[in-house]
């Protein structure tokens, strides 16, 4: 006998009810990560009471969403950065009586750490990265006392600063992160989930969305590692760890990486592309 989602709900609430609680109806709802307008809209009800359907909830710090799409998380955490960026302007950014390095240090430490928070798991397409770039380089800009009309290139703005562009940090952290899961035991689901396949149903018609192991395999490309190669660098903790070393001796892979962003930006310079037109570098 198959035991279906409706009857799962009603079994959990009894449960919950033998031990004192009660589930609330008016604060769950139910997220269907179903992206098709053929099926009728998922109803479920516990003991009666019906749920209502989400298009998308915040969980551990995170924007789920239905269409499994980054745009809400993204801007939501370019928001959170901005947020802690304009909390610290007077006290330590527009602050005289500290360094530069010193006020590189806090924005790396609070800015950018809120602003890619949990991004380790994140499948990005080019246009999350350029709103990150942008963000990325206007705190630098701010920090620097650099204004527009100066003209400085990014990459001038990047060795003054002592920073790399938000690709790279971003890479740092998702290699990092991918270590940690090749090194993990096999009954362990993250690494399950990193090397499972689904064995019933198709892709959709069309473009289908980037996977995860798809945005890897770029990004190793970018930092020119092997994709074969990965699972013998990342079962050593010690070398892995100098390949996405977080200091500023950044490693010849993950530096080489970053140089190519950067050559990138001086290229789309050089072709006299006006300002306003290159906001997402």
């Amino acid at each position: 006998m198959k035991i279906g989602p409706q009857s799962s709900l009603d079994t959990l609430s009894t449960a919950y009810r033998r031990a004192g609680l009660l589930v609330n109806t008016k604060k769950t709802g139910v997220l269907s990560s179903v992206v098709t307008h053929d099926l009728p809209a998922l109803s479920l009800s516990v003991h009666g009471d019906t749920l209502s359907n989400i298009q998308e909830f915040t969980y551990l710090g995170n924007m789920l969403s239905d269409s499994c799409s980054l745009d809400s998380e993204v801007e939501r955490r370019i928001k959170a950065a901005s947020s802690s960026f304009g909390r610290l302007t007077k006290l330590v950014f527009l602050n005289h009586n500290l360094a530069i390095p010193t006020k590189v240090a806090v924005y790396r430490a609070v800015c950018v750490s809120v602003m890619l928070y949990s991004c380790e798991t994140w499948t990005l397409y080019q246009q999350h990265i350029k709103a990150f770039e942008a963000f990325h380089i206007r705190s630098l800009q701010s920090i620097l006392g650099i204004r527009w009309w100066q003209k400085i290139p990014h990459p001038e703005l990047f060795e003054k600063a002592g920073l790399t562009p938000a690709e790279h940090l971003l890479h740092q952290r998702q290699l990092r992160w991918l270590g940690h899961v090749i090194r993990m035991p096999d009954n362990q689901l993250p690494r399950q989930l990193l090397y499972g396949e689904l064995t019933v149903g198709q892709r959709s018609v069309g473009r289908p969305q980037k996977r995860f192991i798809d945005h890897i395999k770029t990004n190793l490309l970018k930092c020119n590692i092997k994709p074969s190669d990965l699972e013998a660098l990342a079962s050593n903790r010690d070398i892995w760890r100098t390949v996405c070393d977080t200091d500023h001796k950044i490693s010849a892979e993950v530096k080489e990486g970053s140089a190519d962003c950067i050559k990138m930006a001086e290229v789309r310079r050089r072709k006299g592309i006006k300002p306003q037109d290159c906001r997402g570098w």
